[in-house]
């Protein structure tokens, strides 16, 4: 009898020794072990279909641009309608700050645009930069599209409104990003320090939207106190 017990025990330690390699030699490719370490840390596993704010994949990625985009058009639309908000419905830029903007579009092209595609080119190997620049461009083709829309539809000073929530969106994106890559083992290679340098950029196009282009469409003389 003990016998038995004692052979009927060995199958059930060594399944449960088997399930115990396979959880550990790949944790990403095991749900209970994906569950676990992504509760605290960032992957970009496809396995993962939840929305998170700290762990931004493709379906997270799109429902964030879906909501900035309402956003944008709904704010814009109000501004269009009604006088509600005190904005002006034309960009009036002052000479010098136009100036300021065509040299800042300039640097937008160069390190938003080119950059990236540079990185995503040379790293498209690497699967971590692959899916966070995958989703980046994704996320600017998109707001290609709205800007235009809201301006031609709505009213030309939308596009702060909608610039702002996208620049929000790739912040976050850039961000967690990286804390992935980080966690990844490749916060020493050449890809991770180019998207560090393009998180600095749009963390400073947050700063002139904020600092020159609304300060240009609000109507500070007409706001009612």
């Amino acid at each position: 009898m003990r016998l038995t017990f004692v052979s009927s025990l060995i199958p059930s330690v060594f399944s449960s020794k088997h399930r115990c390699a396979s959880t550990t030699k790949n944790p990403f490719t095991n749900r209970s072990t994906f569950t676990r370490v992504t509760a605290k840390h960032f992957s970009f596993s496809v396995n993962s279909h939840l929305f998170s704010l700290s762990q931004p994949n493709l379906p997270s990625t799109c429902i964030l641009i879906a909501l900035a985009t309402l956003v944008g058009l709904l704010v814009s639309t109000v501004i269009a309608k009604t006088d509600f908000i005190p904005i002006k419905r034309a960009l009036d830029y002052s000479a010098a700050q136009r100036a300021f903007i065509n040299q800042w579009i300039k640097l937008a092209v160069l390190f938003s645009i080119i950059l990236p595609f540079l990185l995503l080119t040379i790293f498209w190997s690497t699967y971590q930069i692959q899916s966070l620049l995958g989703c980046y461009f994704i996320v600017l083709i998109i707001q290609l599209i709205a800007e235009p829309f809201a301006s031609k539809r709505l009213c030309e000073s939308s596009v702060a409104f909608v610039g702002f929530n996208f620049t929000s969106i790739r912040i976050w994106l850039l961000y967690y990003g990286l804390e992935g890559l980080k966690m990844n083992g490749l916060h020493r290679s050449l890809g991770y320090l180019g998207i560090q340098v393009v998180l600095v950029y749009w963390i400073c196009n947050l700063i002139v939207l904020c600092s020159v282009v609304f300060p240009a469409i609000t109507r500070k003389n007409e706001i009612k106190s």
